[in-house]
């Protein structure tokens, strides 16, 4: 694999936080530089559970704990309209914050009208 200008730029600066899109967190060289502990995924309610599988997959062997970060009664995830939502795209659609915001749930706490999901990875 060819060291990309950003490989040597983070290791000149000693980087330790990243931020990238979903679609960025999925990119090959990223996963194999960028080994993160915590991934936080803001405004995760606007995405698909498809959208979401991508940074918590591309960073499964090194992070410890995935944070999902939103106002879960304000967001939804965007969808296009067509024959997609007629073949079962809505499921993709549904909100995680929604179907886990039961109190009860181990992990889940509220604050200041924000749902924070916290999963160990570990156990």
């Amino acid at each position: 694999m060819k060291e990309a200008w950003w490989h040597r730029y983070l290791l000149g600066t000693g980087m330790r936080v990243t931020f990238c899109t979903t679609v960025m967190a999925g990119e090959e060289d990223l996963q194999a530089f960028f080994k993160a502990d915590v991934v936080v995924i803001d405004d995760a309610s606007a995405l698909t559970k498809a959208e979401l599988a991508v940074p918590i997959a591309g960073f499964k062997e090194s992070a410890k704990s995935v944070v999902l970060v939103e106002d879960y009664e304000t967001s939804s995830p965007l969808l296009v309209s067509g024959p997609e939502n007629n073949a079962g795209y809505g499921a993709l659609a549904a909100s995680l914050f929604k179907s886990h915001a039961d109190p009860e749930i181990a992990g889940v706490a509220r604050e200041k009208d924000e749902l924070i999901e916290v999963h160990d990875l570990e156990g």
